[in-house]
C-alpha cells in the first residue's frame, strides 16, 4: 500500500489522493484496483489516535518522506494564503472581488480557486460570524499581505485621503456633486466619485438612508474642513 502511494507521489508531487481513488499501479485511476484514496484516509485517522487505527513511528516517517499532508484543512489554507500572497504582490492589496477565482493568484481564471469566496469567509471568520475562528498566526500571515478586514472602513479611508487632498489643494470641501477624481483635486471621469462620497457623509450625518458615521470619522471629516 505504501509502495502505490510513493508510486502516485513520484508523478503527483503529493498525496492529496481523492477519497475514491483506485489504482493498481499507484498513479493510473482503475475502478478494479487498490482502494488508496480510502487507505490515505484512515493513515490521518490512525495519526491522530482516532477510531483505534495505529500507525508506528516508522510508518509515519515513511510517508512524510513521501509528502503526506496530514491536515488537509492546514493544506488547503496555505494554498489559499500563496495564492492570495500572489495576488497581493502583483495588485498592492488584497480587496479581492467575491467571484474571483484564479489559478496563478493574480489572473481570474473561471476553472481556478474560488479565492475571493475565501478571503470573504476569512473576514467573516475574524468578525466571529457562522462560528468560524482564525487563528492568530493566520491573522498575523495575513496582516502581511496587506489584509483588509472590514472593506467598508477600507473604503471610506480611500476616499478620505482623496478628500484630504482636494482640501489641501483648494481649501475646502465645497466639492462638485459630479466631481470624479483620481488624486484627490485634479478631475478624471475615470476617477473616483469623490463628490458623490462627500454627498453620502453629510447624509450620514444627518442620519439619512441608513448610513452611519463614527465619531472618529466625524471628527477627520472636521480636521479638513468638513462642512455639514
Amino acid at each position: 500500500k505504501y509502495n502505490l502511494a510513493k508510486a502516485y507521489y513520484e508523478p503527483h508531487k503529493d498525496l492529496l489522493i481523492p477519497l475514491r481513488f483506485k489504482t493498481i499501479n499507484g498513479y493510473e485511476e482503475d475502478a478494479n484496483g487498490f482502494a488508496l484514496g480510502s487507505w490515505i484516509s484512515k493513515q490521518r485517522v490512525a495519526y491522530k489516535g482516532a477510531k483505534g487505527y495505529k500507525i508506528t513511528g516508522e510508518q509515519i516517517q515513511k510517508l512524510n518522506d513521501i509528502g503526506m499532508v496530514w491536515d488537509t484543512k492546514d493544506y488547503d489554507w496555505s494554498i489559499n494564503y500563496n495564492l492570495a500572497k500572489a495576488y497581493y504582490e502583483h495588485h498592492g492589496n488584497l480587496l479581492i472581488p467575491a467571484i474571483f477565482k484564479t489559478t496563478n493568484g493574480y489572473e481570474d481564471n473561471p476553472n481556478g480557486v474560488a479565492l475571493g469566496t475565501w478571503i470573504s469567509n476569512l473576514r467573516q471568520a475574524y468578525k466571529g460570524q457562522r462560528n468560524n475562528e482564525i487563528p492568530g498566526e493566520q491573522i498575523q500571515k495575513l496582516n502581511d499581505i496587506g489584509m483588509v478586514w472590514d472593506a467598508k472602513d477600507y473604503d471610506w479611508n480611500i476616499n478620505y485621503n482623496l478628500a484630504k487632498a482636494y482640501y489641501e489643494h483648494y481649501g475646502n470641501l465645497l466639492i462638485p456633486r459630479s466631481f470624479k477624481t483620481s488624486n484627490g483635486y485634479n478631475e478624471d471621469p475615470n476617477g473616483m466619485a469623490l463628490g458623490t462620497w462627500i454627498g453620502t457623509q453629510r447624509a450620514a450625518y444627518k442620519g439619512l438612508f441608513n448610513a452611519k458615521l463614527s465619531i472618529e470619522q466625524i471628527q477627520k471629516l472636521e480636521d479638513i474642513g468638513m462642512q455639514w
